[in-house]
């Protein structure tokens, strides 16, 4: 995260957005009798502890003061062809 923070720590209300994406093979079931088609991602890890440990690297490569900064979060998890972290920060 310390590559893409910005030069100075944000101040005031941020929004974060991240989507998680996890591979799909088209062979896991969510429990739901669907395959993991690149649809949202049911099963654990639970979003809440996903995005605390995101915030708490955030917070120490320097994004903003605190992480209680963060006033709007959405956060998704998805099964995607291609795997990875999708962040976004703004100032509100």
């Amino acid at each position: 995260m310390a590559p893409y923070a910005p030069a100075r720590p944000l101040t005031g209300a941020v929004q974060l957005v991240t989507k998680w994406c996890w591979p799909a093979d088209g062979k896991r079931d969510d429990g739901d009798g669907k395959r993991d088609d690149g649809g949202y991602k049911a099963t654990k890890p639970d979003t809440d502890n996903l995005i605390k440990a995101l915030k708490d690297a955030m917070t120490k490569a320097g994004y903003w003061h605190d992480d209680a900064q963060v006033a709007s979060e959405v956060t998704e998890k998805f099964w995607a062809d291609v795997p990875g972290i999708y962040v976004m920060v703004r100032e509100l």
